[in-house]
């Protein structure tokens, strides 16, 4: 009798110990919901993307405007635990891949092994980019060349390169070259 009394304690213990996890797990869940993510970045004041990161930024296109949909950038230099913001002046909002193919400088002993790039999305009437994609230098086949294919999100496209090594990085070239289907 003793016997059956421990284990309907037992039931019950293990019990209001499985409630207590769901109603942390609930709590931590709904923690993460409202608070912003701190990978959402917030369309920055002119000064203030100075103060935070170098921004090169170009007149908004259309596809159609830009010959064969592509664009071109030439000698970024990205400074060790820095970031370079590249914003694309191409309307996205009829494409669905961008493919962004990244070059050393030839005059560069710096590999790409330490290069994040940083996908982030937005349409004119948002507040804020969205972060999307991650991809990582070093799973380029080459250490001085490689690219990368992303979905499109939003209309208009922001990419972040992120510096995660000990030395400056120089880019000779970063091309974004979109498809459609």
């Amino acid at each position: 009798m003793l016997r059956v009394a421990l284990n309907g304690m037992t039931h019950a213990i293990a019990q209001g110990v499985i409630l207590a996890h769901r109603f942390a797990g609930i709590l931590f869940l709904s923690f993460c919901l409202v608070t912003p993510s701190h990978t959402e970045t917030r369309r920055p004041e002119p000064d203030e993307a100075a103060r935070k990161w170098t921004t090169i930024k170009k007149p908004l296109r259309k596809a159609a405007e830009t010959e064969g949909k592509w664009e071109v950038f030439k000698d970024i230099t990205v400074d060790a635990g820095k970031s370079v913001v590249l914003d694309s002046r191409i309307d996205y909002s009829s494409l669905d891949k961008v493919a962004v193919a990244v070059r050393s400088a030839s005059d560069s002993l710096s590999d790409l092994e330490d290069l994040t790039l940083q996908t982030f999305w937005s349409v004119p009437d948002a507040d804020y980019f969205s972060a999307a994609e991650i991809k990582f230098g070093r799973t380029f086949p080459f250490t001085n060349s490689g690219s990368v294919l992303f979905g499109v999100y939003g209309s208009e496209f922001r990419l972040i390169l992120r510096n995660e090594g000990g030395l400056s990085l120089k880019v000779g070239q970063l091309l974004i070259f979109c498809r459609s289907q």
